[in-house]
């Protein structure tokens, strides 16, 4: 249950923290937190703990414990479950604002616009907050639109 609501993309949070966290990154462009190993910018604590997992000590994804109720299917995050069971109900709730193709995922839209109508979205520049970044320093580097 998400108590927290961001008034900008109505995204739903559990706590202060976590509301003020993806504001900050995602609408503002900036963060406090950082890989203590690369300097790369990431939303949250735990998107550090799990760049830190994937990208440095080559940890691969969790479990795939969310499954699918109607074929058995697993899945490792609650998206991949969500996106997954389109398929059964035959919804395609995500629509190209061009040419109004519909889609079942997020990556296959995104794929769309890049492949079809040559859209790629900007790259996000994201500070990180109370960073002074030197010449030739990891700090303050540009993060991807997606916290890995």
């Amino acid at each position: 249950m998400t108590r927290y609501k961001c008034n900008v993309c109505d995204k739903g949070y559990r706590s202060r923290g976590e509301l003020r966290d993806h504001v900050n990154y995602q609408h503002i462009g900036q963060t406090q937190h950082k890989c203590p190993v690369c300097g790369k910018a990431l939303a949250t604590r735990r998107c550090i703990t799990r760049h830190v997992r994937r990208a440095h000590h080559g940890v691969k994804e969790g479990p795939r414990d969310k499954i699918c109720q109607q074929c058995g299917k697993a899945f490792r995050d609650k998206k991949g479950l969500r996106e997954h069971e389109f398929i059964h109900t035959g919804e395609r709730p995500l629509s190209c604002e061009v040419c109004g193709c519909t889609f079942r995922q997020s990556a296959s839209l995104y794929t769309h616009k890049k492949r079809v109508h040559k859209i790629y979205p900007p790259r996000r520049e994201v500070a990180v907050v109370g960073d002074t970044p030197q010449e030739g320093s990891k700090s303050g580097t540009v993060a991807p639109s997606s916290a890995d």
